[in-house]
């Protein structure tokens, strides 16, 4: 796998399934993953079992939340 680290990532759907595991596996990577979705306590819990970056709680499909 190319060179990852110091890299960083967004990724959409991190709290559960598809995205968290795709998140996990950039964090053992190397790189800085922040995860978006829309729910704060299911993103807390899944930044902290990833131990990724940071969190965003956001609609992605909102043009409101990413202007935000």
């Amino acid at each position: 796998m190319q060179n990852l680290k110091d890299k960083t990532a967004l990724v959409t759907g991190g709290s559960q399934g598809y995205g968290k595991a795709i998140a996990q596996k950039l964090t053992a990577a190397g790189m800085k993953v922040i995860i978006t979705a829309r729910n704060r306590s299911s993103l807390e819990k899944a930044a902290t079992e990833i131990g990724c970056d940071g969190f965003l709680v956001m609609d992605v499909t909102s043009p409101g939340d990413w202007e935000t």
